[in-house]
């Protein structure tokens, strides 16, 4: 990710050291037959904007970086108080195995009270 930033900021960098926005304001159509001394003019002029754009960009870089690590911690804390099992869970749990032998004991009643009771003579 930081390369892919690094890349954007010297694009942009690139761009506006390519731009000649005092010749195109002059009305020249090409930087060829202008002066060399308002190309160096245009490029130091925009040096320091291009400086400010990357340091812009590498601020709100290490922003995103920050926030991003925090919403990871975030995460990761509440996968561990979900895996933990809570006093619900457990409550809940119990009532389950004691529904399951109510049932078992109500059916062995009632197949008790079908079978004949035996007798000895």
């Amino acid at each position: 990710m930081k390369a892919f930033h690094l890349f954007m900021g010297l694009l942009i960098c690139s761009a506006l050291f390519v731009s000649n926005p005092v010749a195109s304001a002059q009305g020249t159509g090409s930087s060829e037959g202008s002066d060399p001394s308002l190309s160096e003019h245009t490029v130091g002029r925009n040096a320091p904007d291009a400086l400010r754009i990357l340091e812009t960009l590498q601020e709100q870089q290490r922003q995103m970086a920050n926030e991003l690590r925090s919403v990871k911690r975030e995460i990761a804390a509440l996968k561990a108080a979900v895996s933990e099992p809570d006093f619900k869970d457990i409550l809940g749990g119990i009532g389950y195995i004691l529904g399951i032998f109510g049932i078992a004991s109500y059916l062995h009643a009632r197949r008790r009270e079908k079978r004949p009771a035996f007798r000895p003579e």
